[in-house]
Parts: C-alpha cells; structure tokens; sequence
C-alpha cells in the first residue's frame, strides 16, 4: 500500500510539472503573438479594393490579419463577417474564410473557435482614410 501512495504521489508530481511546462510554453508564445506586428500583404482593402493612406487626421479604421489581409471596418461590417461576443466585436478574415468561396456564410460563433484571425490576430489603425487613387506615388 506504501508502493502505490509512493507511485501515485511521484505521478501527480511528474503530471503537475508537465502541466506547469506546458502552461508557462503557451503563455511564452502568447505574449510573444501579442507583442509581434502585423504587416499587411496589400495597400489596398480586399473588398472594396479602395488603397488606404496612414494620415493623422483619418477617422476610417482598418483591420489587419495575421494573414495579411486588410479591410475597412466598414467593409467588414457589410460582408457580415463580425460577431458580438463580450462586449466586443471580433472578426474573421473574410478573403481566408473558406465558407465565401463558395459564395455562402458559415455559422460564424464555430468558426471562431477554428480561425487563427481572429483576437489577437487584428488591429485596428484608425488613422487610416479611404483614397481613389489605385497608385500610391508616396512609397516610403
């Protein structure tokens, strides 16, 4: 009886220390995604095809993926591609979302839990405003 209380106890030690590891690795990696930038693939929004501008005075806001896809939010809104949840809106990519290739909408509270665009994937740059020109001439 002394043998089993030895190996039990000597499993529950190993089994929190795996669970410590692991815990302390995902959390190394979930602050190392909150802190990482995002660069966006295109100039230009990937539903309304319209070039956005960094500028100061903008009130437009953009939302960038970790995919590199980037939006209005305005154009996201229309496409239906964001859910309530918390108090917060979050979002999906809707280019990256496989269900609008087919020209349909999947139940967007699922695909959440499946989307690696989402949460701490986006942000948000409100300084940004829509421009006609197709052509950036100021590339920096």
């Amino acid at each position: 009886m002394l043998d089993t209380f030895n190996y039990e106890q000597t499993l529950l030690e190993t089994t929190t220390n795996l669970l410590n590891h692991d815990l302390h690795w995902s959390l190394c990696n979930l602050r190392g995604a909150v802190s990482r930038g995002l660069n966006p693939k295109q100039e230009h929004c990937n539903v309304c095809l319209q070039q956005y501008k960094r500028r100061q005075e903008g009130t437009e806001e953009v939302i960038v993926f970790s995919c590199g896809h980037i939006y209005h939010s305005q154009c996201l809104q229309s496409k239906d591609c964001g859910v309530q949840t918390e108090g917060q809106t979050r979002w999906t990519c809707y280019k990256c979302n496989s269900s609008n290739k087919g020209g349909r909408h999947r139940d967007l509270g699922s695909e959440l839990n499946k989307s690696r665009n989402t949460s701490l994937a986006q942000i948000k740059v409100t300084s940004a405003y829509y421009s006609t020109n197709r052509n950036s001439d100021s590339r920096k």
